[in-house]
């Protein structure tokens, strides 16, 4: 399986939950623009060693009735293994698409989008399945078997797994993140001069950025080498 990237946009594409941009009928001639009726699932791999180097990497996809992929369909996804395997990844996946600028979130935003399967240290069949609400679930099988004990020059002690604890989040843990004050204001509007005046061009960037910083830049090692920078391409493209 290779990462399949969705390239365009069909604005026809309408899912269950209208998470879908709205219709137009201008896009006839692109494929999967049907409405969301089934997930799709694909794997990396169709077999894996049983130990910890076991790693499949699930890919899963939103189709329409014939099938074609629905582009930027942004369905909540629901996560599920079975058999001697259990998830890297997020068991839930909400789209990030409307978030701005937040600190958490699963870096989902629409499909295609892949989750990371590990096998135990067990032989057995794993079993994965995506699914989102009102459309049909998809599963695809992976063969966890053990792997062969060839020759070797070198000998390492087999890993033991019991006792041995999965990587989780301390739920005593409290993130402490103070907030950074602004120092530089947006600029929201250009700044224009009269060009047959000729400014001193560094003497105008200093004033542009002293309305806008709040901080004590000016005592910064950078800070005249910015205002040089500046004035010296602002002067080549005006052509004076």
């Amino acid at each position: 399986m290779s990462w399949v990237q969705q390239v365009g946009h069909d604005p026809r594409s309408v899912s269950k939950d209208d998470t879908i941009q709205e219709c137009n009928d201008n896009f006839d001639d692109l494929v999967g623009h049907g409405q969301c009726e089934n997930n799709r699932i694909t794997s990396s791999h169709d077999q894996i060693n049983a130990d910890r180097s076991g790693v499949a990497i699930a890919t899963a996809n939103i189709v329409d009735a014939n099938g074609n992929p629905v582009f930027d369909a942004q369905n909540t996804l629901h996560w599920e293994v079975s058999g001697p395997a259990s998830l890297v990844g997020l068991s839930v996946y909400q789209t990030d698409i409307k978030k701005h600028e937040e600190r958490e979130g699963t870096a989902y935003t629409v499909v295609p989008v892949s989750n990371v399967v590990r096998a135990a240290d067990t032989s057995g069949k794993i079993i994965v399945t995506v699914s989102s609400e009102g459309l049909e679930p998809a599963s695809i099988e992976i063969n966890a078997v053990k792997p062969q004990q060839g020759e070797a020059w070198i000998i390492q002690p087999k890993l033991n797994d019991e006792n041995r604890l999965k990587v989780c989040r301390d739920p005593n843990f409290v993130r402490k993140v103070d907030e950074v004050p602004l120092i530089l204001f947006p600029i929201k509007e250009n700044d224009t001069f009269d060009k047959n005046e000729k400014p001193d061009y560094q003497s105008v960037i200093k004033k542009f950025i002293s309305r806008r910083n709040r901080g004590d830049y000016k005592s910064a090692v950078a800070f005249p080498v910015l205002v040089d920078v500046l004035a010296k391409n602002w002067a080549v493209a005006t052509g004076i």
